[in-house]
Parts: structure tokens; sequence; C-alpha cells
């Protein structure tokens, strides 16, 4: 369970970094992830965090097991400094061991450049840029996960969630 004040300092630090925020919505989509990463600096002040949870979605008659990324956010002193990476893939790996042999997917909404380059990095394949074989299996698991979730603001022709105006941007 968080703390009112670990609340309140990660939508400091997260308005710090986006626009068109709100905390009421903040902390309502808070509220829904099932795990929560935070960063601290050794005066112990929120510097980064990270929220997901682990959700199973029908897609063409087969259960899959996907992680849904929140909000992610490290101060900019911070960039550069892995330690909410490792903290969020040992998180993932864990939640991996858990299901054994059944895959898992990472289900992330990309707000930024930085979130983007973390897949060619960590992963064989992801959509969009796996050119392989796997592209149009990755693309029907997405369409599947975006439409459950946002119905009519994801376009299965862009892979792009439109709420026509911003929810929170960087």
């Amino acid at each position: 369970v968080l703390e009112e004040a670990d609340k309140a300092a990660m939508f400091e630090l997260y308005d710090r970094y986006y626009a068109a925020t709100d905390r009421a919505r903040f902390e309502a989509d808070l509220s829904k992830k099932t795990f929560v990463i935070l960063i601290r600096n050794e005066l112990k002040v929120v510097v980064g965090f990270s929220t997901l949870s682990v959700h199973r979605q029908s897609v063409e008659n087969e259960e899959i097991d996907y992680i849904f990324s929140g909000d992610t956010i490290l101060d900019a002193s911070r960039w550069g400094n892995p330690t909410l990476l490792r903290a969020w893939f040992r998180t993932a790996g864990a939640l991996k061991r858990q299901l054994g042999a059944q895959r898992l997917y990472w289900f992330p909404i990309v707000k930024g450049h930085r979130t983007f380059r973390i897949l060619p990095n960590f992963f064989c394949r992801y959509v969009p840029g796996s050119e392989d074989d796997s592209a149009p299996e990755l693309i029907r698991i997405r369409d599947a996960i975006a439409t459950a979730r946002y119905g009519n603001f994801f376009s299965s022709e862009t892979g792009v969630v439109d709420f026509g105006r911003s929810l929170g941007h960087l």
C-alpha cells in the first residue's frame, strides 16, 4: 500500500515532466495498477517510478497474459541511470517465473522515444518494428488488447490510441 506522501511525490514528479495532467485521473489510474516501482535518491526522495498490472486477454480463442505498463518517469538528473529499468525487468521476470511456460507479453502505451528505444535493446519481437513472420501474430495480440481496453479510441490501422484531447503527454 502506497503512503499518501509517496502518491503526492509521484504526482509531483509526473506533473513536472508531463503536460495536461490531472491529480484525480493520475490517482484513479494508479489505483488500477498491481505493482509500483519507486526509485528514491540518497535522501529518500522519489526520483522515478513505474506502474504496471497483469491481465489476461482472449485472442482468437487463446488466453494470453500481458503486462500493462502505466506511467513511468525518471527525473532528468537520473537519465542514463539503469536503476529503474533494472527494477522494471526484475519485476517482469518475477511475474514471468510465476507463469512458467505460459508466454507473457508487454503492452506499453509509448509516449516518448526513451520507452520506444527499449524495444530493440531488450526484445527480439515487437510491434511496430519486427520485420519477421511474427509481426502479424503480434499485431493480432496488440489489436485485441487495445480494442478491449480502448474501444474506438484505438485505430488498428495506425496502432495509435487517440483520445482526441491529451490525457497526459511529455
